[in-house]
């Protein structure tokens, strides 16, 4: 039986492009997809008539494609609602709850971890595991994600789920999308390594498993936020402070890969040509300056010190930990101008480590940009703190996994 869940009380859990509707002669799947991507995207019941305001579509379009999109179980009629108005009241439609997961999986420095989240943005089932993976053989290290995540599978079909839409895998490296594989992962100290021949058994020939870099994945987990307060954007850059830092650019609420796949990789950009050697093989990387290791290890603080023991001495206000804070917040400074730069965005969004020491970072980040931005100055960029997840970058794997619920059944 199809499961009802009042997605107004919840995030929308794809994010998708604003797009029009496609003219009369244009193919049935285009219009399933938009008619779904507007369903998944707004999360708020809206009604047939609602959908046909917000895509162009007529009346008789809408009310034939949502008895698709019903008969796929990707959406559920909730109460009609009570209107006072004239007519009929309208019907409420939501995405169904507990028929169709993604499930995203992420391999990293410091830890292992999944989640499988269904149409409605709800967490289905998860596990985490953390383990120090720095210069790790991957064959041990995929077995431990493969024993983890076929239980995880396993729970799921025990569940009655056993839709799954699609899996994605984050990697902190260089990943190849067109063929998924790692072609370097520095902190792991992986090359060469195709994770998702790892993983088919348990999925079968037919679910797709892609391979991505989890600053892209976790900037699809950022774009999926919605703020009660302000208008979050939909087009940023997005940097990441786990062991070292990356980012992404997402514009349109959409992760942009290149055509590669490592587009965004600001972590290795230069901010002294002399400086620190990086695991990568170059030099004065900002991952050296504002990633977490760096960071501790400037602060003095033992690499397996959390984020919340760094913000601990940072209110105490312990010099070491105030002049690591200000040397990364310069050398963010000057990456963020240079990427502000050359793509000319105006927000600028930092996830984990980075977001949870911004309010103390930002003054300093703020300086260089008045300093180096070409035009503008720092009141031009809103930098701001990605929401909190215990693992954003599974997440984001997962909500990718679902983007492509459009395009599997359209």
């Amino acid at each position: 039986m199809k499961k009802f869940v009042d997605s107004r009380t919840t995030r929308p859990v794809v994010p998708v492009t604003n797009r029009v509707a496609v003219n009369h002669s244009a193919i049935r799947e285009s219009n399933l997809a938009l008619v779904a991507g507007v369903l998944f995207s707004d999360g708020s019941g809206l009604t047939r008539a609602d959908l046909a305001q917000r895509t162009g579509l007529t009346r008789a379009t809408i009310s034939r494609l949502v008895k698709d999109l019903i008969s796929l179980d990707m959406v559920v009629e909730g109460p009609a609602s009570d209107s006072q108005g004239a007519g009929r009241p309208g019907t409420p439609l939501f995405p169904a709850s507990r028929t169709m997961v993604g499930i995203g999986l992420e391999v990293n420095a410091d830890k292992v971890s999944g989640v499988a989240i269904d149409l409605t943005g709800a967490t289905v089932d998860s596990f985490a595991i953390e383990i120090d993976l720095v210069g790790s053989d991957p064959e041990p290290v995929m077995a431990l994600l493969h024993s983890h995540t076929e239980a995880l599978v396993e729970r799921l079909e025990g569940a009655g789920i056993r839709d799954i839409v699609g899996v994605y895998v984050g990697v902190p490296g260089i990943v190849d999308a067109a063929t998924n594989r790692v072609v370097f992962a520095p902190n792991l100290g992986w090359r060469d390594l195709f994770p998702a021949a790892y993983l088919q058994d348990i999925f079968g020939p037919d679910t797709l498993i892609h391979v991505d870099n989890d600053a892209n994945l976790q900037g699809v987990a950022a774009a999926s936020h919605q703020d009660q307060t302000e208008r979050w954007p939909s087009s940023f850059i997005y940097l990441t402070g786990d062991v070292g830092i990356g980012g992404c650019i997402v514009t349109d609420n959409i992760s942009m890969a290149g055509l590669h796949g490592w587009a965004g990789e600001v972590g290795h950009l230069t901010i002294e040509p002399d400086g620190p050697a990086c695991h990568c093989g170059s030099a004065g990387c900002l991952e050296r300056y504002a990633g977490r290791q760096a960071i501790l290890a400037n602060a003095g603080l033992p690499t397996t010190a959390t984020t919340s023991d760094l913000v601990k001495r940072i209110e105490s206000n312990d010099p070491q930990v105030i002049e690591a804070i200000r040397v990364a917040g310069w050398a963010l400074g000057i990456a963020i101008s240079n990427v502000v730069n050359l793509i000319d965005m105006t927000h600028v969004v930092l996830g984990t480590s980075l977001g949870a020491v911004l309010p103390w970072m930002r003054p300093v980040i703020e300086r260089e940009l008045d300093r180096r931005i070409v035009g503008r100055t720092s009141n031009d960029i809103r930098l701001l703190a990605a929401p909190v997840e215990a693992y954003p970058t599974a997440k984001g794997g997962a909500l990718k996994a679902l983007q492509t619920v459009l395009e599997m059944h359209a």
